[in-house]
């Protein structure tokens, strides 16, 4: 991978080189052709310094035209939109009554229940029925 600017600018100018040279054409041909001079032409294709028309006059001239959108493709998926339209999952909390079950214990004790407050008060049940609720 290239690192610097200058390494890339020579990485692209020889892939331009070999594109001419698999098109079996020459730098005067090819520089007529883009409607260049043979100076810029040869100044890409060595990747020393160029302007971006030159590269891409010199890319339509060898035919490869179709190919630029290569360089910078259409996005897919627009991230932006994606976050306008999407709504965020949001966690569902169940009740914590939902699985609990109510049960009934007598309030206090008496002759229906067979209970004693002293037999409640004994076992940790309190009067409202539930268990150490007065500890």
């Amino acid at each position: 991978m290239a690192d610097s600017i200058s390494e890339l600018a020579r990485n692209l100018g020889h892939s331009v080189r070999q594109l001419r040279l698999a098109r079996n054409l020459d730098q005067r041909t090819t520089a007529e052709r883009a409607g260049i001079s043979l100076r810029a032409l040869g100044m890409l294709e060595n990747g020393r310094g160029s302007t971006l028309e030159t590269m891409l006059r010199t890319l339509k001239a060898l035919g490869y035209e179709k190919n630029i959108e290569m360089l910078a493709p259409a996005p897919t998926v627009n991230p932006l939109a994606l976050l306008k339209t999407s709504k965020t999952p949001r966690r569902v909390r169940h009740s914590r009554k939902a699985g609990l079950h109510k049960v009934e214990l007598p309030q206090t004790g008496g002759p229906e229940t067979g209970v004693s407050k002293a037999d409640m008060s004994e076992t940790g049940v309190s009067k409202t029925g539930s268990p150490n609720a007065g500890r």
